[in-house]
């Protein structure tokens, strides 16, 4: 990591702007280089009015500002695979329309597996025969997976009616 010893506020940013900018974007592959800038000016701004105006406290910031990003508006509008992977295909997407696919909740690899299965039609017993797991833990699994699309609909909901969680 590069080091920078002075603590003027502005001597950091006209040194160490561009270096931010590219640890940005090193840890948040998904993102434009003017969203980058941005969230490197945001992220600053945001530590100079709390005091706290430090390389290591810049780069942090701006790096869980991409990552939010990606998690909130990236894994949205970008969805994976083709329109016949989803589950309703009947009509078409526009362009940077919002949608919600519960299978980008899941982080564990069994999960995502025991997804896709019980998206193709297989039962619980189906999937847990090729997964070589219990009846029991599917079932926990696609569980869990509800519990989770709750939630984030939840606080997706809130933010549309302007409420806080």
């Amino acid at each position: 990591m590069k080091r920078f010893k002075s603590t003027a506020p502005s001597e950091l940013y006209a040194e160490c702007w561009e270096y931010v900018v590219a640890c940005t974007m090193g840890n948040c592959p998904h993102l434009q280089r003017e969203d980058a800038e941005d969230m490197t000016s945001q992220a600053f701004l945001e530590l100079l009015a709390k005091g706290r105006t430090n390389l290591q406290n810049w780069v942090w910031t701006a790096k869980m500002r991409g990552r939010w990003h990606y998690q909130t508006q990236h894994l949205r509008y970008a969805p994976s695979g083709t329109l016949y992977d989803m589950a309703d295909s009947r009509c078409t997407m526009p362009d940077r329309c919002e949608i919600f696919h519960p299978g980008q909740l899941l982080r564990r690899k069994d999960a995502k597996s025991a997804f896709a299965l019980m998206m193709k039609g297989y039962n619980r017993a189906e999937v847990a025969e090729e997964l070589h797991r219990h009846p029991v833990g599917v079932t926990k699994m696609m569980e869990r997976l509800r519990n989770q699309c709750k939630d984030y609909l939840r606080k997706d909901i809130a933010i549309y009616q302007g409420k806080r969680i």
